[in-house]
């Protein structure tokens, strides 16, 4: 069964390399288009420097009471912007740290969507 399972994954693999050869690259203008539709998404779904980091301290102090209670949250970017795939929010990567007070705890990484410019979505 797994030496029939390797052939089907290694036959897929050589018809995908056969086909595609490698040979796959899209023109500027479509790269151009695609980093214009990323970029509009990111600027209809981020709010401005002003209110980001105030709603992000709302947002993940908001979902991170729901499962310790009353929190304070610090947290720092696990990459520099926004990744934005497909016509889905953009995404951020955060390292958070959960206190009560002083004291630590939670720690760990979460992902929040940008939401139209209103707040994020988190999950962890």
């Amino acid at each position: 069964m797994k030496r029939q399972y390797l052939n089907t994954i290694c036959f897929l693999f050589l018809i995908v390399s056969f086909c595609c050869n490698g040979q796959y690259s899209q023109s500027s203008s479509e790269q151009k288009t695609l980093i214009d539709i990323q970029k509009s998404h990111i600027d209809d779904n981020v709010a401005n420097q002003a209110q980001f980091d105030s709603l992000m301290k709302r947002d993940l102090e908001k979902y991170f009471s729901a499962t310790f209670g009353p929190v304070s949250v610090k947290w720092e970017f696990l990459r520099n912007g926004a990744t934005q795939s497909g016509v889905a929010y953009p995404k951020y990567y955060l390292w958070t740290k959960i206190y009560n007070g002083d004291k630590l705890l939670n720690e760990g990484a979460v992902r929040v969507a940008a939401i139209e410019k209103t707040g994020f979505g988190i999950t962890d």
